[in-house]
């Protein structure tokens, strides 16, 4: 578990991509367990972040890496492994 002080109660995550939308909440736990819990065939591997298999084009709006040892993503690239929401996103997925 992470800690979700500061995170918002619920908000939006499309997979562009995939043409799916998901509601995220604290629950959900990162942004690939949304992703595979809504269907979306997700590219992943070590769920850690060292593989960096799972990382994805993030289009709209911000998110926050739960894992501060966890390789940093580069540009707008998310890990969607180590990553949730701080509002509403698009995720090229």
């Amino acid at each position: 578990a992470f800690d979700t002080t500061g995170l918002p109660d619920r908000c939006r995550v499309r997979f562009t991509r995939s043409g799916v939308t998901a509601d995220w909440t604290p629950g959900a736990g990162t942004l690939l367990d949304l992703a595979l819990a809504a269907g979306v065939q997700a590219p992943h591997s070590c769920r850690i972040g060292d593989c960096q298999s799972c990382a994805q084009t993030l289009l709209d709006g911000q998110a926050a890496q739960i894992t501060p040892d966890a390789p940093p993503p580069v540009g707008r690239q998310v890990l969607l492994c180590q990553a949730v929401p701080l509002g509403d996103l698009d995720i090229d997925c």
